[in-house]
C-alpha cells in the first residue's frame, strides 16, 4: 500500500492521491505534516530509495537526508513549508543502503491542509552522464598528452646521457663546444616542456580548506619581487581580506602563472600590474591587469586551449592548467585584451560553495 497513514490525511489530500493521474507519476511523492513526519509515500519510493512505503510510516523526512544537511538545509525546508514558501533545487539524498545520489526536489506547502508535498526526481545518472559528455573530449586530449609526454621523456634521457658521454671521451673544439651547449640547452627546454605536460595531465584534485586570498597572494608576490624590480614593473596589490574554500597550492599556482604572463608581456620600464578584487554575497572576482603588449584578437579565443601558444618557445600548457584549476574550484576565468594596451584576466571564485539555505538558519530571518 502506498498510503501509509490514511487517518492522518484529510479528505482533500485523499482525493488528490486517489486521482488516477496522481498514481501514474513516475517520481517519488512524499507528504509530511508540518513537523516533517511522513504520512504518505507512493510506490516509486521503493525503486529510488529502497524503502517500502509502509516502512516509512511515521518516520521523519530527515531519514532521507545526509547528515551534513541536518543542521541547516533540512530545518530550513521545514521552516519554508510552515511559512507557505515553495522550494526547488538539486541536493544530495541518501538511500536505505547508505548510497548517496543527486536528486531534484520540488516542495509544495499545502498549508490549508497542514501538510507539505515533496516531489523527488532521481537525476544522479543524468547528472553524471552530462559531466562525462562535457569532459569527454577534454579527457581524451589529456590522455593523449600523457602518452606523448611519456614517449618523449624516455628517449630524451638517453640522448642527454649519450651527449655527455661523447663530450667526456672526445676533445671538443670551440665550435663543437658551442654545438654541445646548444644541444644541452634544447634538451633542457624539451625536458621542461615534458614536465609541464605531465603536471597538466596529473593535476591533483583540490583539497579544500579555508584560506585568506590576500595572504596567499602576498606569499606568491614575494617570489616575483626580484624580477619585477629588474624590469622596473610596479605591482599594485590591493586584495581584500576574503576567506575562500580552496586548495592553497593550486590557487597559488594560478597566481604565479598569471603574474609570470603579465611580466613577460611588459617591456622593461614603466610597467604596471594591478591586482584587485570585487565581491558580492556569492562570488569573488580577482583581476590581474597589466599594461603589456596585449593579445591579438585572432589569438584571444584560443589562449586557454591546451598546446596553443603565441610564444616562440611556449607549449600552451600554463593557461590551460589555470583554467582546469579554476574549474575544479567551481569558478571560471575570462580575459580581455587589446594589442599595445594591455591584458586583464578575471578569475571568478565562489565565496561560499554551498547555497545560503545550506549554511544559515532561516528561522528568525525575514523571508520574501
Amino acid at each position: 500500500m502506498a498510503l501509509i497513514n490514511s487517518k492522518e490525511l484529510n479528505d482533500g489530500i485523499l482525493d488528490m492521491i486517489e486521482n488516477p493521474l496522481f498514481k501514474i507519476i513516475p517520481h517519488v511523492i512524499i507528504i509530511t505534516d508540518l513537523s516533517g513526519k511522513i504520512v504518505y509515500a507512493n510506490e516509486p519510493i521503493k525503486n529510488i530509495f529502497g524503502f517500502l512505503p509502509d516502512q516509512l510510516k511515521g518516520k521523519p523526512l530527515s531519514t532521507l537526508f545526509t547528515p551534513e544537511d541536518m543542521d541547516f538545509l533540512y530545518p530550513n525546508l521545514l521552516f519554508l513549508a510552515r511559512n507557505n514558501k515553495k522550494f526547488e533545487g538539486e541536493l544530495m539524498l541518501i538511500k536505505r543502503n547508505g548510497v548517496r545520489f543527486f536528486a531534484y526536489l520540488n516542495m509544495l506547502p499545502l498549508i490549508e491542509n497542514n501538510f507539505t508535498l515533496y516531489c523527488i526526481q532521481d537525476i544522479d545518472s543524468t547528472k553524471r552522464l552530462k559531466q562525462i559528455i562535457q569532459t569527454g573530449n577534454y579527457d581524451d586530449l589529456i590522455k593523449m598528452a600523457n602518452g606523448i609526454a611519456h614517449e618523449i621523456r624516455n628517449p630524451l634521457l638517453s640522448i642527454g646521457g649519450f651527449i655527455n658521454k661523447i663530450k667526456k671521451v672526445c676533445e671538443l673544439g670551440e665550435e663543437n663546444l658551442k654545438n654541445y651547449q646548444n644541444v644541452i640547452t634544447n634538451l633542457k627546454r624539451i625536458e621542461t616542456m615534458v614536465k609541464k605536460v605531465q603536471a597538466f595531465v596529473s593535476l591533483p584534485k583540490p583539497e579544500f580548506k579555508e584560506w585568506n586570498i590576500k595572504e596567499l597572494m602576498e606569499e606568491v608576490l614575494e617570489s616575483f619581487q626580484y624580477e619585477a624590480k629588474a624590469k622596473e614593473v610596479k605591482i599594485d596589490q590591493r586584495l581584500s581580506d576574503t576567506y575562500l574554500y580552496m586548495d592553497r597550492q593550486l590557487i597559488q599556482k594560478v597566481f604565479s602563472v598569471l603574474l609570470e604572463n603579465s611580466l613577460d608581456a611588459i617591456e622593461s620600464g614603466n610597467g604596471h600590474i594591478e591586482i584587485y578584487d570585487q565581491k558580492d554575497d556569492s562570488f569573488l572576482k580577482i583581476y590581474f591587469k597589466d599594461n603589456g603588449v596585449g593579445i591579438s584578437p585572432t589569438d584571444l579565443p584560443y589562449i586557454f586551449t591546451p598546446f596553443f601558444s603565441t610564444k616562440v618557445h611556449g607549449i600552451g600548457i600554463d593557461l590551460a592548467t589555470v583554467r582546469r584549476i579554476i574549474q575544479a574550484h567551481n569558478g571560471f576565468i575570462s580575459v580581455e585584451s587589446q594589442p599595445t594596451r594591455g591584458t586583464t584576466f578575471v578569475i571568478t571564485l565562489p565565496i561560499e560553495r554551498r547555497r545560503k539555505i545550506r549554511r544559515e538558519l532561516l528561522e528568525n530571518q525575514q523571508i520574501e
